[in-house]
Parts: structure tokens; C-alpha cells; sequence
């Protein structure tokens, strides 16, 4: 898809007026790919009397292919930040259960989180789109039959319509369960209307009502990607809440309200929405909440409208709700007994103090009044096109620029005497490597009378951050043994097993370079310290060759910080399998935490403690990262 805006703006006399305009597309310079650029215009004329500035307001040249702009992404989400916040959760948080202290709220990542809950209105847009027969169980009848509820249903199997109940569209959707909330996420990320409930971020193969073998998604790889609505996992969900944010290294507060003190009980009008609280100890009685009192609903019988608490409910990210109205579904995981089971949100149903996490593997099948659920996200959403205004200001003998420019972009100001030829053809460069951020621009008046101007996007080139080919001298390097007597990263030329040589000969790293790896190995390769913190984005790329026991022993790659060795974020949680006997290449994005401080990346090789066959294990060659400023 391309689009082209072409108004003119012209400026006489201190007013504003928009004109239609007969200005070509322009087109992307050769040297610049098209689906990165974008170009603005504005021209000045000069006269004894006036000086006019035409500008266009956008004139873009972008390709969105089949990408969704953000605006057009139907639930509100809000972004939490601090990435690699390094303190968990204190220990009233597990008030519900017996296991082992679990201490959430670590995340390495910047994620997104639902404002508000996913609401009857939204869920009722499902069960229409993918719901006329009902295979997978998606509407339960106390839906309709549960004062709580807030979708009713009509017609048979095959021509099943739902329907929002009066006054209910702006309150969460209740009496679903997990595989409820996968399929809905899963269907969202497949456009709505017709997609699959299937697939998508949630694998479930042999699903029926309520069931299904779910391969899941691992957060931190998507982090990375294009924006993926998930179900917030545990860590996502209490940090969201109860994070005081501003720092990776504060605490959390009691209530999702930014407040250690408890919010105040709400009192719910005809239509759900919160209009008083309850006095505190005085039985009965409401009052008004004002601005800056919390208020939260105790259930009464049915959820209130979503977000109607006011801004003094807001956890600090901005989230609604998430310690009353309904519990809300998370992704589960495997607690300290290697049982998988799901947590889930807070509600005041319970009372304040579950604080978000109930425990027990049934609750995923099971549909209950008061379990709803929130969407989160991973992941960038998709690039808006370029869409500043161009301003030209006259003040000679200088003519002063002025655009919108975005972070990490480029940008190349060209001119015309005329609309001849479409730019960058026949155009004159007048200046190139912009940096985004440029105030203002500044340039000599031209002798021409009359002059076209054009600004152009373009992406900045990469640069080379960091690389090691592992042939010369090498320095910062180091490793070590957590376990194994008999394995080690070694640096030296591949001989006996492995690879036939180095990728880049004559030297490679390698799992010994000349033997097999042996049983019960637990040993590490740290790349030296890497300081990434004057780019916006990059890449690890490198060769390598694998030959580990799949299954049961494995690699991971894992990004560190150089200040303490923790985890920043994990590049591959399992590397196991052979590359067929020869080296392959490996790319991957680097997470936004890889450039807030200086980084290490490890290699990491574990095995058990039996050995059918020997393998030569893992080695890698031509370190390099690339980065954008």
C-alpha cells in the first residue's frame, strides 16, 4: 500500500489555510529502500511585499504490506518500562499458597499491558466471529444466566448469536477460563474476523471444550519482534500491579493503587459504575470518592464498568482493576514441585489481600463468575509513516527548517527550482546525515526566487558495535566450570571432532577443541565487556556448529549485565541437535535492556549425567554485533 498526502499549507498574514494540491508522489531515492523512506515538502516564493511558505503536511512514500497501523489495534495497552528491574516482589504475596516463595516481578524485557480488562462487548465480537457452533466451549450460559454476566446467547448450534446484556459492555467478560483467553488472544493476533483460535502465539493441537496440548510462547523471544497481544505471564502481571517503576531498582507497593494503604470500598450505581465508597467503619454509609481517593469494587454481585475507579486506581504503569473486579487469567507455569498449574488476578471477591495469586491446576479448565482476563503484549508495534509537518521560516539571509523526526532515523534535505522531475531525480542534495533530534536547520537563502524543497527519511546505516573472528590476539574472553571434571571452552584449530576447521581459520572457540564433551557438564563462555549504550538497536550475529545430544543435554545464550552477571534477557533458552554437520549462521535482534549499560554475552553448555554416544558439542566463530545509532 502506498500513500501519498499532498495539501498545501499556505501562511499569509498569520492564518493557516489548506489548499488542494497538484504536487507529484515523490518517489524513494534508488540508494534507499523504499519501504524505509519517506519525503516532506514545502517551497518557499519570495516577493518585495510577502514571503509565502507552502508546505505540504506529509507527502510519504511508505509500503505497510499487510501490517496493522497501532491506531487500528481495537484495545488499549499501556507500556511498562524498566526493563531488568532487579528486585522481586516481598513476601505477602504469597499469602495464597504453600509453595516455595516465588518472588515475581522480575522482567528483562518492556512489554505492554491491557489498560482494562477485556470487555463483554470485545468478548461478544469473538463468540459472533468464531463462535456459531461452539466447538471449543467458548460461551458458558451463565454468561447469560448470572447477574454477573453480561452476554446472552439465542439460536442453535450452527447459528448460534450473541448478544451484550443492557448496561454490561464496558464490564469485564467473566466465566471463562484459560483456553477461553488463549483462543481469544490467538484469534486477535489473526486479525479478528475470521482467524484461527488455533494458532498464533498458543499451538493447540486436539482441542476441544476446554483442552488441548498448548505449546506456549516464550515472552522474551517476542520482545523483540513485531507487537504480539499474549496473556501476561506471572512476572508481567505482578510488576504491572504493584511495580513503583521510575528505576529497575525499587520495590513494589501492597496495592495496585501505588499505595500501601488499602483503597477504599467502592459502591457501584444502577449501571456499574463506581459513584461513592464506603466510609470506613460506618456500615452502609457512601460517600463521593474525590480525585485522589482509591476506590475498588468488593463484586456486589456483578464487575464494575472497566476503568470508572478514576485515576487513583492506576497502578503506576497505568493499568486498571487489578486488584478488584474479577480475577483475571495468566499464563501458567511450573511452580517448585514441577507441577504445571495457573495463577491468577486478583479480585475483591476474595479480598484484597490474594494480591493476584491463586493457585491450582484445575482453575484452567474451570469457568468461573469472577475469572475474566486482561491482554498483554510483547514486541514493537508497527512504524507509523513518517507524518511531521515541514516548516520553512524565512529570516536572510538564512531560511530556517523545522520537521517531526524520529529516533534513529536519518534525514537529506534536496531542492528544485521546479516540480519537474519527481525527487530525488534532477533534485540538488543540499544536505545529507541529519541526525534525528536536529532542532532546527538552518541554510542560505538560494538567489532563485522561487525554490522546492524536500526532506527525506532514511534508515541509519549499521556499524560494526563490536567483533572478534577469534585469529589474532585475542582479549576479554574468559570461561569457566560450574560442573564436569572434563569439559571446557577451549580457543585453538578444530582437529580431531567437530567441525574440519574453523569457520575463519585457523582458530575458533569450541567445547574441547579436539574431544568430545563429557557427562555432567556445566560450563561457560563470556564474550568481554560490551558497551552498547550509544545505539538504539543491533544485532548478535555468528557462525557456528552443533553437535549436542538432543534432549538431554543443551546450550542457552543469554545476554548479562556487566555490572553483576545478571540475566538481562535470554537469546535461546535451548540449543541442542546438530547443524548437519557443517557451520550454520546465526542472527538475532538484541533486547532494548542490551543497550541501557554495559553487556556480556554468555555461552553456556550443560550436560547430563549418562552418555550414549559421544558428541563433539558446540563451537562458534565470527563474533560480531552490528548497531544503529
Amino acid at each position: 500500500m502506498k500513500t501519498s498526502i499532498n495539501p498545501y499549507l499556505t501562511q499569509s498574514s498569520g492564518s493557516l489555510t489548506f489548499h488542494s494540491s497538484p504536487l507529484p508522489s515523490p518517489i524513494a531515492p534508488s540508494n534507499t529502500p523504499s519501504c524505509r523512506s519517506a519525503q516532506m515538502f514545502a517551497a518557499t516564493t519570495r516577493s518585495p511585499t510577502r514571503v509565502q511558505t507552502v508546505c505540504p503536511v506529509l507527502a510519504a512514500l511508505l509500503f505497510l504490506g499487510s501490517r496493522t497501523l497501532a491506531s487500528e489495534f481495537p484495545y488499549a495497552l499501556v507500556p511498562v518500562g524498566d526493563a531488568g528491574n532487579t528486585t522481586t516482589g516481598p513476601a505477602w504475596q504469597n499469602n495464597r499458597t504453600a509453595l516455595t516463595p516465588w518472588k515475581l516481578g522480575m522482567v528483562t524485557y518492556s512489554y505492554w499491558m491491557g489498560k482494562y480488562e477485556v470487555t463483554n462487548a470485545q468478548y461478544c465480537e469473538f463468540l459472533n466471529a468464531k463462535a456459531a457452533t461452539d466447538t471449543y466451549g467458548l460461551y458458558n450460559t451463565d454468561m447469560g444466566n448470572l447477574p454477573s454476566g453480561g452476554i446472552t446467547r439465542s439460536g442453535s448450534s450452527g447459528s448460534y448469536v450473541y448478544a451484550v446484556k443492557p448496561n454490561m459492555a464496558e464490564k469485564p467478560v467473566n466465566n471463562v477460563c484459560r483456553y477461553d483467553a488463549m483462543r481469544f488472544t490467538n484469534w486477535l493476533n489473526n486479525g479478528r474476523g475470521n482467524g484461527s483460535t488455533e494458532t498464533g502465539p498458543y499451538t493447540i493441537v486436539g482441542g476441544g471444550v476446554n483442552s488441548g496440548t498448548v505449546t506456549m510462547p516464550v515472552h522474551a523471544d517476542l520482545a523483540n519482534g513485531p507487537l504480539t497481544y499474549v496473556l501476561p505471564d506471572q512476572n508481567e502481571w505482578f510488576k504491572a500491579a504493584y511495580y513503583k517503576g521510575g528505576s529497575t531498582t525499587n520495590g513494589y507497593w501492597k496495592y495496585a493503587t501505588q499505595s500501601d494503604t488499602p483503597p477504599n470500598e467502592a459502591h457501584l450505581d444502577a449501571l456499574g459504575n463506581i459513584d461513592g465508597y464506603f466510609n470506613v467503619g460506618t456500615s452502609g454509609d457512601y460517600t463521593t470518592p474525590t480525585g485522589n481517593t482509591a476506590v475498588l469494587n468488593n463484586f456486589e454481585n456483578s464487575p464494575n464498568t472497566v476503568g470508572s475507579g478514576g485515576p487513583a486506581s492506576q497502578s503506576y504503569y497505568g493499568t486498571y482493576n487489578q486488584d478488584d473486579n474479577v480475577c483475571e487469567l495468566v499464563e501458567n507455569t511450573y511452580n517448585s514441585n514441577g507441577i504445571r498449574e495457573t495463577v491468577l488476578g486478583s479480585s475483591s471477591f476474595y479480598g484484597l489481600d490474594v494480591h493476584g495469586l491463586y493457585f491450582g491446576g484445575l482453575w484452567q479448565y474451570s469457568e468461573q463468575e469472577d475469572f475474566g482476563f486482561r491482554l498483554g503484549a510483547v514486541g514493537k508495534p508497527p512504524e507509523l509513516p513518517f507524518n511531521g509537518m515541514l516548516t520553512v521560516a524565512r529570516n536572510p539571509p538564512n531560511l530556517t527548517f523545522k520537521w517531526n523526526s524520529r529516533s534513529g532515523k536519518l534525514y537529506r534535505l534536496w531542492s528544485s527550482p521546479d516540480l519537474a522531475n519527481q525527487p530525488p531525480t534532477g533534485w540538488t542534495l543540499v544536505q545529507e546525515g541529519i541526525p534525528a533530534g536536529t532542532p532546527a536547520l538552518q541554510i542560505l537563502e538560494p538567489a532563485d526566487p522561487k525554490m522546492f524543497y524536500v526532506i527525506e527519511e532514511y534508515a541509519a546505516a549499521e556499524v560494526i558495535a563490536f567483533s572478534e573472528n577469534f585469529d589474532g590476539t585475542v582479549t576479554g574472553w574468559t570461561s569457566g566450570v560450574d560442573g564436569g571434571v572434563d569439559t571446557q571452552w577451549q580457543l585453538g584449530t578444530p582437529i580431531n571432532v567437530g567441525p574440519l576447521a574453523a569457520f575463519s581459520a585457523p582458530n575458533c572457540y569450541g567445547t574441547n577443541i579436539n574431544s568430545n564433551y563429557g557427562i555432567n557438564a556445566n560450563i561457560w563462555l563470556r564474550s568481554p565487556v560490551i558497551d552498547l549504550t550509544a545505539y538504539t538497536s543491533g544485532t548478535l550475529k555468528l557462525e557456528e556448529f552443533i553437535d549436542i545430544e538432543k534432549t538431554y543435554d543443551y546450550g542457552t545464550m543469554r545476554v548479562l549485565s556487566a555490572a553483576d552477571g545478571s540475566v538481562l534477557a535470554l537469546l535461546e533458552a535451548r540449543i541442542d541437535g546438530n547443524s548437519g554437520g557443517v557451520w550454520q549462521s546465526y542472527s538475532k535482534a538484541l533486547p532494548a535492556a542490551a543497550f541501557t549499560q554495559q553487556i556480556q554475552i554468555e555461552f553456556r553448555l550443560q550436560s547430563d549425567d549418562w552418555n550414549d554416544l559421544p558428541h563433539a558439542g558446540w563451537y562458534i566463530d565470527n563474533f560480531l554485533i552490528t548497531a544503529n545509532p
